[in-house]
């Protein structure tokens, strides 16, 4: 190709382009992992990490009916009510406010104590399986 058909434009680019790369870092990442599961392992391996994800917003539940329950303490004068006399519901109302206590802290603790992320769900993904390499398809 003769350089009457090439237009300004592309001269332009080529010049800029070569006069960038000369000054730029270029890193090359073309390392890849290919992966082969069969569809019910997969969905077992899935089910498994959204179970882990969603024992970490487990404590939300108890801490807030916690919070409730001494929130009520702190500002309610009880009275007698449906036959039950005022000492009875603050009874029950503390009783709930200590359950609901130790319910938080368990889920607390279990909450921190999951360290599920999407590295455990891919290396559970690729658990067992037999690693391929280049050189291993050559031989054959």
């Amino acid at each position: 190709m003769s350089d009457s058909f090439i237009t300004p434009e592309a001269k332009f680019t080529e010049a800029f382009a070569s006069d960038y790369l000369q000054q730029a870092t270029v890193h090359l990442n073309f390392d890849q992992n290919l992966v082969i599961i069969t569809e019910d392992r997969l969905q077992l391996c899935l089910l498994n990490h959204l179970e882990c994800v969603e024992s970490k917003k487990s404590w939300i539940a108890p801490v807030s009916l916690f919070v409730t329950f001494v929130t009520t303490l702190c500002t309610t004068t009880f009275k007698d009510a449906i036959g039950l006399p005022a000492s009875t519901w603050q009874a029950l109302f503390v009783l709930l406010a200590i359950v609901s206590f130790v319910w938080s802290i368990c889920a607390i603790v279990a909450a921190l104590k999951n360290k599920s992320s999407l590295r455990t769900l891919l290396d559970e993904i690729k658990k067992r399986a037999k690693v391929a390499t280049s050189s291993d398809q050559s031989n054959r």
